[in-house]
């Protein structure tokens, strides 16, 4: 394979309000360079998908920027909007979590594929047809030829997938936005297409943005993890510090509450729902939610506690000693010294960060 130059894709200060005026994306900050990964993680209704389609220039009706720029190799790319409407899907692809509903159910998948060549530069149908099937077979579907000739409902879930996987690489992207892209899928297929994922990353050197809610992928995939709620970073840094040694609450509430078929006691849920947060700009939004909180939280927005790459927003985060994932958590004191974290126990479900395909666990 032919070196590749390095490409870094970063949002800054992102912020998009609903028609409405609710702020649903407050500030958020991330970058994704070529060669790794980045997990966006957070429960639903954070703001996940909607930074995506921002990067993407794909804002749907009614969601408006109010403030913050994407840019491409320091290149401004945050209207996707004339000349910049050759970056999508030649230099940044996605694939969403429901496959078949990208897919036109009255074309096969040989129509689809082969539009897909033809629109990035493929000079004839034939040449577009056998890129198609050539394509399909790099993603793992046996008898291209058949795979070409079926129509939408003919696919499995997987199947569909890895099609769409196929589709998004067509044009040779150097940024891929993979947005819960197992959650429709059972456990065995998702393990193929996430190691699928993961082989395609390493082959190419696409930058990847991978949000996803499996925590236990999340340490075996990324090199680094972007914590939102509320649509506010919460935390950001090394996966084996966010996950092994996490500062924020919020962070180690989302710990505490995967399952563990090695412990007797149930995971603990994270009490209220995330609509219940306060206003943006007047305090942390976990605030209400979170059993550390103190009234500082509800005045004014959280400070950002830096340690290296790691970062969290948290009045009561302090620094503390990187551990490796599966060692318990440091924890918040509380105001008489009493620990008031999340974790009774200092063991989590998590593969080892960095761990094997044939370690990786599925818990969302």
């Amino acid at each position: 394979m032919a070196e590749r130059s390095t490409v870094r894709v970063e949002v800054e200060g992102l912020t998009l309000a609903s028609a409405a005026g609710d702020i649903l994306v407050n500030g958020v900050d991330l970058a994704v360079s070529s060669g790794e990964i980045v997990a966006l993680v957070g429960e639903s209704g954070s703001g996940k998908s909607l930074t995506a389609l921002a990067i993407l220039g794909l804002l749907p009706r009614g969601i408006t920027r109010l403030r913050g720029r994407v840019r491409l190799n320091g290149i401004d790319v945050t209207d996707l909007a004339g000349p910049h409407a050759a970056v999508r899907g030649r230099q940044i692809a996605a694939i969403f979590q429901d496959p078949q509903a990208s897919l036109d159910p009255r074309w096969t998948v040989g129509h689809y594929l082969a539009g897909q060549f033809r629109r990035y530069g493929a000079t004839s149908r034939r040449t577009a047809e056998t890129a198609a099937a050539d394509m399909l077979a790099r993603v793992g579907l046996g008898d291209p030829g058949r795979v070409m000739g079926a129509y939408p409902h003919e696919l499995s879930g997987g199947m569909a997938q890895r099609v769409m996987i196929a589709g998004a690489l067509a044009a040779g992207p150097q940024f891929l936005i993979a947005d819960e892209p197992t959650t429709a899928l059972d456990v065995t297929t998702q393990a193929q297409i996430l190691d699928l994922l993961e082989d395609l990353q390493a082959e190419t050197g696409l930058g990847v943005l991978l949000i996803t809610h499996d925590l236990g992928v999340v340490a075996e995939m990324a090199q680094r993890v972007v914590v939102l709620y509320g649509g506010s970073v919460m935390e950001t840094g090394e996966a084996s510090d966010v996950l092994g040694a996490s500062w924020h609450p919020y962070t180690q509430a989302l710990l505490a509450a995967m399952p563990d078929l090695a412990q007797l006691e149930p995971p603990r849920p994270i009490p209220g729902s995330p609509g219940d947060r306060l206003a943006a700009g007047t305090g942390c939004p976990f605030q209400p939610r979170c059993r550390d909180a103190i009234p500082l939280c509800a005045q004014r927005p959280p400070s950002v506690v830096v340690s290296g790459s790691h970062r969290a927003a948290c009045h009561r985060s302090e620094p503390r000693m990187p551990r490796s994932a599966g060692q318990a958590l440091a924890r918040p004191q509380g105001d008489a010294g009493e620990s008031t974290g999340w974790l009774s126990t200092p063991n989590h479900p998590l593969p080892a960060v960095g761990a094997s395909p044939g370690e990786r666990r599925h818990v969302g």
